[in-house]
């Protein structure tokens, strides 16, 4: 080596010992930067969050001071823009939420709320070309909006044009049978274009319709003007917002000291071949608010009464003590006669048996009476308490090997099988899980229900049937399907699913907030769950998923846009051969 290359090799050197500090110094610098980005998002989403607070309490001048207030914070927050704007509209405010709509429009062109803000302003305003521009440029950004094709089908009304109404109205029921304001609409076209006996007939629909207790009616004040004249609520997925180090929380088997005396038998099978058989079910017996335990195995189940988060076994008091002469699979929970207490449905393969809380806490077995034939429906695997027709009451479904039986409560203490005119009874599913959920939002009972040939979505109709959608709105055949989670996973108002594949990893159905799914991959380590929930275990606002396997317990964090499997560190040292949750 020659002196001049060794005297600048050893400058370099020196540089770039002399620039290690500076270099670290300017990381430490963009990682206290990216710390106080990070903490100004979270407090302008914060109080854009309080602001919509505020507003559903219709206090429009304290939600728009909280409004300012995160734009003050962080001025590019559109969302927040578009809030003020709405509070503003609420407030009477008129010139001013047409600013800060037309703003928060340019800023986010992709954003429906400013536009049709803006479209109802004009449409106060009677500007009808400026209002109808409005409201298609909605439907350019959601095909499937219902508030823009009604107030679009009203502007046409009003410009005495009612063949181009026609078709909005018509389009809008289709998607919200419930929706008044568009049953309204529709018979006043029709009449209007001069089809005045189907007017009647629309009108006479409109009327059965406005009368009922599920029925929406568009109106001047806030939550009554269609999903785009509400504000927009942070839902903790924002990527700004997802804290992505692992919180320091853990679940711990809490069973010798709480459960003192169980069988260890009871909801578990070996680590090699959990048990399909008996099951877990949480309930409120004593209404003290807090859960109590009932415990099924095959042939028996045990009932514990939580006394400050410590069991106490009250099965023989209760005159729950009893042998059953089918396979019990589980059990379901309900107040199917609103006497304030809580009744329960053993789920057997032999047919179902039905317990009614009686004076003091005591169950008898009221089968025959109360279910008739369908006590001997046999093979069932599955069931839900649940109102489908929503009378007030709870129904019965029950399902398995063979078809699914819907068992409508009579109101009188007794159940009918009304499956075949309700379009369930061909139904053949083979079921494992029944979900009742509103998938679509339409305020009424839909029943997903899971089994050996994959999943089935029964759609209400709101006439007493249902048909099976499932194809229709994307849940496609995923093979035999051995269990099913449902919660809000993607935080857009609609309900998601979890299915269970055996040996295969899970798969989700993910809404797209319009009533229909797209299948996306679990995590590949899902393979092997029995059984999973859906529930914020750190309390971040999204829901994490935790499963039961041979080996143990799973626990996936959701962190937005992907799952950190965090099972060594919050669920260390789990229990193996765990078959229910």
């Amino acid at each position: 080596m020659t002196t001049r290359t060794a005297f600048g090799l050893a400058l370099v050197i020196a540089a770039a010992a002399a620039a290690l500090p500076a270099a670290h110094g300017a990381r430490r610098i963009r990682l206290q930067a990216e710390a106080q980005g990070a903490d100004r998002a979270e407090h302008a989403y914060r109080a854009s969050n309080r602001g919509v607070a505020r507003l559903e309490q219709f206090d429009y001048e304290a939600a728009a001071a909280q409004f300012r207030e995160a734009l003050k914070i962080d001025p590019s927050l559109t969302a927040a823009r578009a809030n003020l704007a709405i509070a503003l509209y609420y407030a009477g405010q008129i010139d001013d939420a047409q600013t800060e709509a037309r703003a928060a429009q340019q800023a986010q062109p992709q954003l429906a709320q400013p536009p049709y803000l803006l479209g109802l302003i004009a449409k106060g305003q009677n500007q009808a070309d400026e209002a109808a521009a409005a409201f298609k440029r909605v439907l350019a950004i959601d095909p499937e909006d219902v508030g823009s094709r009604v107030n679009l089908g009203q502007v046409y009304l009003q410009e005495r044009n009612a063949k181009a109404a026609l078709p909005l109205f018509r389009e809008a029921l289709a998607r919200e049978p419930f929706n008044v304001t568009a049953a309204y609409g529709l018979a006043t076209a029709l009449v209007r274009a001069g089809d005045a006996d189907a007017g009647r007939d629309a009108m006479q629909k409109f009327q059965t319709l406005r009368d009922s207790a599920y029925g929406v009616t568009y109106a001047p004040g806030y939550l009554q003007q269609g999903r785009y004249a509400e504000a927009i609520a942070s839902t903790g997925a924002e990527p700004e917002l997802v804290n992505e180090p692992t919180p320091d929380v853990a679940f711990v088997d809490a069973t010798a000291d709480s459960l003192k005396g169980a069988s260890d038998a009871a909801g578990r099978g070996s680590a090699a071949a959990p048990s399909t058989a008996g099951g877990i079910t949480l309930f409120d017996l004593d209404g003290d608010f807090d859960e109590d335990l009932l415990v099924v195995d095959e042939t028996s189940m045990r009932l514990y009464r939580n006394d400050g988060g410590r069991f106490t076994d009250i099965t023989a008091s209760a005159k729950l003590d009893v042998r059953s002469t089918g396979r019990a699979v589980g059990a379901v929970a309900g107040d199917y006669d609103n006497d304030g207490k809580v009744d329960l449905c053993l789920l057997r393969e032999d047919g179902p048996r039905l317990f009614h809380q009686a004076a003091g806490g005591t169950f008898e077995d009221v089968t025959a009476a109360a279910l008739g034939s369908a006590a001997a429906v046999a093979g069932v695997r599955t069931g839900a308490f649940v109102d489908v027709d929503h009378d007030g009451d709870l129904d019965l479904v029950i399902a398995g090997s063979g078809p699914v039986r819907l068992l409508r409560n009579n109101g009188t203490g007794t159940f009918a099988d009304i499956a075949a005119a309700a379009g369930l009874a061909s139904a053949a599913t083979a079921a494992v899980a029944i979900v009742p959920t509103d998938y679509d939002n339409r305020r009424d009972i839909d029943l997903a229900i899971v089994g050996e040939r994959g999943p089935v979505l029964f759609q209400n109709r709101r006439d007493g049937t249902f048909a099976d959608v499932a194809r229709d709105v994307g849940l496609a055949a995923t093979g035999a399907v051995r269990g099913v989670a449902a919660g809000d996973v993607n935080k857009d108002g609609f309900t998601d699913f979890l299915f269970l594949r055996g040996d295969q990893p899970a798969t989700f159905a993910m809404s797209d907030g319009r009533g229909r799914f797209t299948m996306r991959d679990a995590p590949r380590e899902t393979a092997g769950l029995v059984a999973a929930q859906l529930l914020d275990y750190d309390n971040d606002g999204l829901l994490d998923l935790i499963g039961a396997a041979p080996a143990g317990l799973r626990l996936f964090r959701n962190l937005g846009t992907r799952w950190a499997d965090v099972s060594g560190r919050a669920a260390p040292g789990a229990a193996a051969g765990v078959s229910q949750i």
